[in-house]
């Protein structure tokens, strides 16, 4: 019966690992005239170098056999491509990979294909031909064989050459680059001329840092090939994985997709690499990349903290690390570790706090802020007066106030027996307000309203005696005149004595009208200080 929970933790695995490409599971290879065990470690290799290729998710051979073995099917003598696809099929694969191996005398002759699990059609199809033994077919064949067959390239005929030995003569631009025949480094670095080279096509590799190149060469029995090799700077690929998936892959700040992901074609050198993923820390790292390898980057995203501030009062400024994120209430996604975080508001003084997130956590805070404060010193002459603000008693002078919030403010100053005195005054940031009052007794008024009643009267006095002294002379010119005009003898005399009574009592008037003003005002003065001891009481 169908092992059904095997198969869908295989089909997992193989989704999730790399969903952008394709599953693909390698069968045994049929063996022609050559050994089981052979073809098994042939077929290995194949599978090995496919993995290699970074183009499909290669089921290893383990796994398949483990999922086989659940059902009870044997893959060997699977050889037609129903069998093929019916194996895809229990292991839960996208394509499968079926082939033989056979060997007509010192000739190898490797054939493949690439057969569709769901329509049961050949995808891609190939053939190999190797001369000489069987340990070339391993160490360099199946790779050929490979790239042959992910590219789509159609396999040439291979000419059988004689056997032998020829040699090659190898330069490049530059020069003194390290060269491999058939992933077998040599001894020496170009230019070099290299002996005993089996006849038959060999893969030359010649590299120098990141620059290299390559060709297959047909060696030639008793003669000299001549290569000349101009490299270029090599390219490599970089797999990016992380944890979790589907996080943005930016090379460069270029966008390659979503993790997991195979970047192809990249120069040789570094490279920044950022792997972002909402609510995750962007990793962002530089990485090196050598010429004709494969990168890996492995990248554990760490969940950001969410973070929410709110001030009193409200719409404060929130910088985080000295960086502003806007106004209070705010949420803010944060990475794991120590933040110091301040909040600054005009009016009020910036507080700062230090808090420690762990990956993942959502917490709250809430700043309150302080108003603007200032001090104000007070002193009075004498001392020991109340004072007041807004009708609250603060103390006695000499008085020193601290903490108080920045404005204006009403001072008033009581003390027994004295008149209770008003002042306003300005408290500003950080700075101390002075303020010096002398206090006026309420015995030195009643003396001045006693000295300003008596001043009064004197001056009412003298401007009554004044104004009926004026209005006597007034009727005595009154007088003379009714004579002036009835006598005949003095009339000259009469009319001299009518003039200066007349100008004494114009000067008598003006006298007591002049002495009545300062009456009248220290009558004020009088009623003014009255008022205001009647206010203490």
């Amino acid at each position: 019966m169908l092992n059904h929970l095997n198969k869908i933790l295989l089909a997992t695995l193989l989704f999730y690992c790399l969903p952008a490409q394709t599953t693909i599971a390698v069968i045994d290879f049929e063996a022609r005239n050559i050994s089981a065990g052979e073809v098994a470690t042939l077929t290995d290799r194949f599978r090995d170098e496919l993995t290699k290729t970074n183009q499909y998710i290669v089921v290893e051979r383990g796994k398949m056999e483990e999922v086989l073995r659940e059902q009870g099917f044997q893959q060997s003598g699977c050889t037609s491509d129903e069998c093929v696809v019916e194996v895809g099929q229990l292991i839960g694969v996208q394509q499968m990979v079926g082939g033989s191996i056979g060997k007509v005398s010192n000739v190898y002759s490797v054939s493949v294909r690439i057969i569709d699990v769901e329509t049961g059609k050949i995808v891609n199809a190939t053939n190999y031909d190797h001369t000489g033994d069987l340990g070339g077919l391993l160490t360099n064949g199946m790779n050929r064989l490979v790239n042959r067959l992910v590219s789509g390239q159609v396999a040439s005929m291979v000419v059988v050459k004689q056997q032998g030995f020829g040699s090659l003569y190898i330069t490049s631009e530059p020069g003194e680059a390290n060269i491999w025949i058939d992933g077998i480094k040599q001894t020496g670095t170009t230019p070099i001329m290299l002996d005993n080279i089996a006849t038959g096509e060999h893969e030359v590799i010649v590299q120098k840092g990141d620059y290299s190149a390559s060709k297959l060469v047909t060696v030639v029995k008793d003669d000299v090939i001549k290569i000349d090799f101009t490299m270029t700077l090599g390219k490599g690929k970089l797999k990016v994985v992380s944890n979790p998936f589907e996080a943005q892959v930016m090379v460069d700040g270029i966008d390659k997709g979503l993790t997991p992901v195979v970047v192809s074609d990249l120069k040789a050198g570094y490279h920044d690499v950022t792997v972002q993923l909402e609510g995750y820390c962007a990793d962002n790292q530089s990485v090196l990349i050598k010429s004709n390898t494969v990168a890996e980057h492995k990248v554990d995203l760490r969940k950001l903290a969410k973070l929410t501030i709110s001030s009193n009062p409200r719409g404060a400024e929130i910088y985080v690390n000295g960086v502003n994120k806007g106004l209070s209430t705010k949420i803010l996604a944060l990475t794991a570790g120590q933040h110091r975080i301040t909040v600054s508001k005009d009016g009020y003084y910036d507080k700062s706090i230090q808090v420690v997130l762990a990956e993942g956590e959502k917490t709250y805070q809430k700043i309150d802020l302080q108003r603007w404060q200032g001090s104000l010193n007070v002193k009075t002459v004498p001392a020991g007066a109340g004072v007041y603000i807004a009708g609250v008693q603060k103390g006695v002078t000499p008085l020193q106030l601290n903490q108080l919030v920045v404005g204006q403010y009403g001072i008033q100053l009581k003390y027994n027996d004295y008149l209770t005195e008003s002042s306003t005054v300005m408290i500003t940031k950080d700075n101390t307000s002075n303020i010096t009052i002398n206090l006026t007794s309420v015995a030195s008024i009643e003396r001045k309203i006693a000295s300003l009643k008596k001043r009064k009267l004197y001056y009412l006095a003298g401007s009554g005696g004044a104004l009926a002294t004026a209005l006597l002379f007034n009727s005595m010119a009154n007088s003379n005149y009714q004579e002036y005009q009835t006598t005949l003898t003095n009339a000259g005399q009469l009319h001299e004595t009518i003039d200066n009574q007349l100008l004494v009592s114009k000067l008598l008037l003006s006298l007591g009208t002049g002495l009545s003003i300062p009456a009248i005002k220290n009558h004020l003065d009088q009623t003014r200080l009255s008022e205001q001891l009647q206010g203490e009481q």
